[in-house]
């Protein structure tokens, strides 16, 4: 009996520890950004989570969670991406770094499926989006945090650091070396919000999307202020009766909060109603009137028109000048950061892996979050940043968005 007793309290003791790991796991992808951004070492930011992912690898190896062929399918199904992606890589590292956040976003990927595939297995309903939710939450007070702090360096002259790149255009990035990253990484928070949220009180619901919104405005990206509000709209079901007064009252809106910023003395407001101005216009003059949009249109149709000319591509990141024949825009920018995940993928890596990474995602997006609005933000969001080819975090919560949905029970067979 002593024996069964031990044995039970062990097997106890164990899975405690096991489920420990995952929630430190999580906690550590989240805060990974934020090392990086305080102590500007990659081993302190990204150390610890791989650490943490080994030893769930151990334990997983030693009491595997049970899980159907689909999920084993979904989580194999980006190696082949990985594989080549690190061969690629290893051949001609970035900066000569052979581990770098590249190396480490390439092996995370099948990981982080993984990761939400067992914490769907071990929670369940609300327990599962709650769980979800906290990370999310404590990664939007972190970054608001910063970015306040970022407000302030501007403002007061003491805070905490900006990117000294863009220092002079006064933009607030928080933790990233670009404003528009956070926009992107904040717009899939947004949308996995809206099947969170049920499972919230409605005070921290409106406490939530007062942060997203504020990161979104200070990040100043147009297209995440747009999608972020389609989202907010469709997910309350809202009747065109409705929806109309509230659109006439935003573009009118939008003249005066420019008014209203541009007279203020602070750079950091008349960065944002630069941005907000752009709104009225583009209503008054059409797309011709935002050389920022002009500029990706014009790369976007460019890599259409010499897809058949991919081949083996250029196999070294950040530089796809081969590709710039006949090119009639800024080819010294957008050769190096194509500001759009798929055209960079083929440009660095061609067909292969164009095919191996999107056939894996879109298996993602039909078997677990089959949604005509989530793959038209998935891929709004990849053309936000200059280039999320390093970005962990971004995978991590674009991974993290096709689970949000609450876990219901797999009839299909399962395997260890």
């Amino acid at each position: 009996i002593y024996g069964n007793i031990f044995e039970i309290k062990k097997k106890r003791i164990y899975l405690l520890t096991k489920s420990s790991l995952f929630k430190i796991f999580l906690l550590l992808v989240v805060l990974s950004p934020f090392l990086a951004y305080l102590f500007n070492n990659g081993l302190l930011a990204y150390g610890p989570m791989l650490a943490v992912a080994i030893l769930i690898l151990c334990f997983e190896a030693v009491e595997p969670t049970l899980l159907s062929y689909k999920e084993w399918f979904s989580i194999l199904a980006f190696v082949p991406y990985t594989l080549i992606a690190e061969l690629y890589y290893i051949l001609h590292p970035y900066e000569g770094k052979i581990l770098s956040e590249y190396s480490i976003t390439f092996i995370f990927l099948p990981f982080f499926v993984y990761i939400f595939l067992v914490l769907r297995r071990k929670y369940h309903g609300e327990d599962y989006h709650k769980l979800l939710f906290k990370i999310i939450f404590i990664f939007l007070i972190l970054q608001s945090i910063v970015c306040l702090g970022q407000i302030s360096t501007y403002v007061l002259g003491i805070g905490l650091p900006v990117v000294q790149e863009y220092q002079y255009d006064f933009m607030i990035s928080g933790t990233f070396s670009n404003s528009n990253d956070l926009a992107a990484v904040v717009l899939l928070i947004s949308l996995s919000m809206t099947r969170l949220e049920s499972s919230l009180q409605k005070n921290i619901q409106v406490i939530t999307w007062l942060i997203i919104a504020f990161l979104l405005m200070v990040s100043s990206s147009r297209s995440a202020l747009v999608c972020a509000l389609v989202i907010f709209i469709v997910s309350r079901n809202m009747s065109i009766k409705s929806i109309v007064p509230l659109l006439l009252i935003l573009l009118a809106a939008i003249p005066i909060l420019g008014a209203i910023f541009s007279q203020n003395d602070s750079d950091v407001l008349n960065r944002i109603s630069s941005r907000i101005e752009t709104f009225q216009n583009i209503y008054e003059y059409g797309l011709n009137a935002d050389s920022s949009i002009n500029l990706r249109l014009d790369s976007y149709i460019h890599f259409i028109k010499n897809l058949k000319n991919l081949g083996m591509a250029s196999g070294e990141i950040h530089n796809y000048y081969i590709y710039a024949t006949n090119s009639n825009f800024e080819s010294w920018l957008m050769f190096q950061n194509p500001h759009f995940l798929i055209i960079e993928i083929g440009y660095w890596l061609g067909w292969i892996g164009l095919v191996s990474f999107f056939s894996a995602f879109l298996f993602l997006i039909f078997t677990y979050y089959r949604s005509a609005l989530f793959l038209l933000i998935a891929i709004i969001s990849m053309c936000i940043p200059a280039s999320v080819l390093s970005s962990s975090i971004y995978f991590f919560f674009l991974i993290l968005c096709v689970f949000s949905a609450k876990y219901s029970n797999d009839s299909i067979i399962m395997i260890k």
